[in-house]
Parts: C-alpha cells; structure tokens; sequence
C-alpha cells in the first residue's frame, strides 16, 4: 500500500475518477488505489469511496454515506469504516475507552446494553465507525452522544460518565477543561441522596393503631352483648322489661354497631400499614 500525491496547489484532485485514479496509481505502481470525496449535503456532508484496479480502470467497488457532523475525527471514523467494507470485505474491529467511575453503571450502545468488564476506564472492542452510547444507572439514564471508533489503538478515554443529583452526564473529553497533566478534569460521581425511610414507621404506626382500634371494637361488641344478655335475662325472670332494662337494650345496639365500625377501621388500618411497610 503506498500514499498518492497530493494534487498540486491550485488544481483539482481526481476525487472519485476511476480514469484518474488508476493513472495516478499506475504511476506508483499500486495495483489497486482506494480514495474518497468529501461534499457538502444539506447541514453536513456526503463521504464516498472507490476502490479501482489501476490496470483496467475498473472500480472493483464504492460505498457512501452521509456524515451529520462535520468533525475530522468522525470523518476519519466513517472513512474508515468504508476502507473496512470495501478491502476487508467486511466490518473491522477497533476499540475505545469510556471512563467509568461507578461499578453499577451500565453501558448502551445503539439502544443495546453492552457487557463491561468491570475495570475503569472501560475498553470497548466494536466495529470501526460512528456509534451511539449513552449510560444508565438504576432508572436513569444520560443523554445519547456519539462514540467514534478508529483502527488505532485507544490511548486515552473519549467519554467520561458521572452521576450526579439530578441526572447522569456523559461528556466528551474535547469538551471537558484539562488538567495541568494535560488530561480532561472531571469531579467523581455524587450519589443522590437516598430519600427518608419513612414508610416503615409509618406502616408500623398504622398496624398499631389497627391493633387498638380493633381490640376496641372487640371490647364494645362483648360489652353491648352482655347489656342485651342481662335485659333479656331480666324479661325471663319476671315476664316483662324494666325500665333499666330497655336503656340496657339500646345501650348494647351502639355498643355492638360501634364495636362493628372499629373492627372494620381497625382491619384496614393494620392492611394498610403492612402493605406501605412491605411495599414501598
């Protein structure tokens, strides 16, 4: 494999020109030259790549994409990911660190979660190209950003991932502010803060209250039982109620009804707070 010229100042290159091409590596005496053409294409640009036999003019194959960012590093990833296809006939594999500064914290790349190794930074072995990661810890997950793979060996990490209060953040190492070592800085992660364990005390008050409520209620349904057993008993002894005994009567019917409502209540006290004991 051997570099072309570059064109001379102020003349166009042969760009994708399977005529020129071949002339220019028949020139170097390549057998097979690979090239490719930039151009704009509506907010980004359009990368294309030939690769032609120098001895018949023949383009032997040619691919293309579209490149929404204009950076160099995810021109060359793209580029690099067409020379795959069209000379290795298929994917290459490259790799990338990420830097991942909580065990817990799991990886996904184009929606799909990627197995870690466990170490930090974390080094991603997958096809060369332009990917898609984000990072996701419990229920919460950080914003989509890209994650560029080359064929050169991985130096240093190209994003770093943090946990913070209010969300996890994924940032680029071009855009983090270096250290005097040269390196991106960044704060380790700050676990949010575990709310308040109020629903066991809480659930425990309610199955307490239940429990009383309940014995309560116990307690005036014997009552109200006995008052009505007594004035019953007086009406078999002497054929007929007293007074004292209808007062009796009426007394154990709201003792009974309110024995009947506190037993209730007391029941669905003590459901209630087992389930926010157990559940929440």
């Amino acid at each position: 494999m051997a570099a072309l010229p570059e064109p001379v100042s102020g003349k166009q290159g042969c760009g994708v020109s399977a005529t020129c091409l071949a002339a220019l590596g028949g020139a170097q005496n390549v057998d097979e030259v690979f090239a490719g053409e930039l151009k704009p294409y509506k907010n980004g640009l359009t990368l294309k790549v030939v690769l032609v036999d120098t001895r018949t003019d023949r383009v032997l194959g040619s691919d293309d994409q579209v490149i929404e960012s204009q950076t160099d590093q995810e021109v060359r990833a793209r580029a690099e990911s067409l020379a795959c296809r069209l000379l290795a006939g298929g994917d290459c594999t490259g790799e990338a660190l990420v830097d991942l500064d909580l065990p817990e914290m799991k990886l996904i790349v184009h929606d799909r979660p990627l197995d870690r190794a466990g170490k930090n930074p974390e080094r991603l072995r997958l096809p060369v190209g332009a990917h898609t990661l984000r990072v996701v810890v419990g229920d919460r997950t950080s914003l989509q950003k890209p994650l560029l793979v080359t064929r050169a060996a991985a130096a240093s990490p190209v994003l770093f991932a943090r946990e913070r209060e209010e969300s996890i953040v994924l940032s680029s190492a071009r855009d983090l502010p270096l250290g005097i070592d040269g390196r991106p800085t960044l704060a380790p992660s700050l676990r949010p803060k575990t709310p308040a364990g109020w629903n066991r005390p809480a659930g425990l008050a309610a199955v307490a209250l239940g429990v009383v409520a309940g014995s309560v209620g116990i307690y005036e349904g014997l009552h109200g039982r006995s008052l009505i057993h007594g004035a019953n008993a007086s009406f078999d002894q002497r054929g007929a109620y007293l007074p004292g005994d209808l007062a009796n009567i009426q007394s154990g019917k709201n003792a009974a009804s309110a024995g009947n409502i506190l037993l209730i209540a007391g029941g669905a006290l003590a459901a209630a707070g087992l389930t926010l004991y157990f559940t929440f």
